[in-house]
């Protein structure tokens, strides 16, 4: 009977894990797919901003199934440049510049730190100052709903439009 038991949790377990196993190919099956649609509409958008935007969303559909994706990031680095969202696209190219280093990709790193140093100009900037000099103790900084860390109050970027 003992024996029955431990066999009955080991194939539960057994069937837990293969049941995991499925749902997260069936996430990965999906965000390749997102990014092969993502990158079709891209191919073919040319400087169509609303089909940019289009691959665009295909990519951040992706990123969430799919968050440690390199070749994910880059594309969304590679969108938001093309919609001039130089502070994103910067967020994405270092984010997968770090990524790929981790995982031995070179090709992706040396690809997103090509358009980080090639962008890094070209995002605009805020600089935030106080009165007196020093932020007062406490000081929170946003930029709509990113916390800006106090080493940055002096050159934040941000993306165009009102802030």
């Amino acid at each position: 009977m003992r024996r029955l038991g431990v066999s009955l949790a080991v194939v539960s377990w057994m069937l837990v894990a293969v049941a995991g196993a499925d749902d997260k190919s069936g996430k990965q099956k999906r965000a390749d797919e997102l990014f092969e649609q993502g990158r079709k509409v891209l191919n073919e958008a040319g400087e169509d901003k609303t089909k940019i935007s289009s691959a665009c969303e295909k990519f951040d559909e992706a990123i969430k199934l799919d968050p440690e994706a390199p070749g994910t990031m880059l594309n969304l680095g590679l969108c938001n440049e093309k919609l001039e969202r130089y502070k994103t696209a910067l967020y994405w190219f270092r984010k997968a510049q770090a990524r790929a280093a981790e995982t031995g990709l070179p090709d992706y790193e040396s690809a997103a730190k090509t358009h980080t140093v090639d962008l890094a100009g070209k995002a605009a900037t805020n600089k935030t100052t106080f009165s007196g000099g020093a932020a007062p103790h406490g000081t929170k900084v946003k930029i709509h709903a990113d916390e800006i860390a106090p080493a940055d109050y002096l050159h934040a970027e941000v993306d165009p439009g009102k802030h």
